[in-house]
């Protein structure tokens, strides 16, 4: 049976860099391919190399030109896919945003998903389902 993978965190900052290894802790992350953020998953993936952590960090590619806001819609559905979708694992129930703050076109975005509830924080936001 696969572990549930309760929280799951977007970063959409491009230099959020080594914080990403404490998001790592407790949650699977996503995170925009910058060279800041680069280093620092480069980092982490070499200190846990020996083992198959059932929490990590993932960097996706996303254009330059696009808005955080058009970033996090163009990559929301894959990394929902990935955790809820076709994967054999349990849907993750919160979901943090870094680097976005909470606004209608998003709300209405994670509504579509299946999410309820919507606090902000001084990041950006979270989403649960209830």
């Amino acid at each position: 049976m696969a572990e549930v993978i309760d929280k799951v965190v977007l970063v959409l900052e491009p230099e959020y860099g080594e914080k990403l290894t404490q998001l790592a802790t407790d949650s699977e992350v996503w995170v925009v391919d910058t060279p800041t953020n680069r280093a620092a998953a480069s980092e982490y993936w070499k200190q846990n190399s020996t083992h198959l952590a059932r929490l990590g960090i993932t960097t996706f590619k996303f254009s330059p030109d696009a808005s955080r806001l058009e970033t996090f819609l163009a990559i929301l559905e894959t990394v929902d896919l990935h955790h809820a979708g076709y994967s054999s694992n349990p849907a993750y129930s919160e979901l943090g945003i870094i680097g976005l703050p909470l606004t209608r076109p998003a709300i209405q975005a994670l509504r579509e998903l299946g999410f309820a509830k919507f606090e902000s924080s001084a990041e950006g936001f979270r989403a649960k389902r209830i």
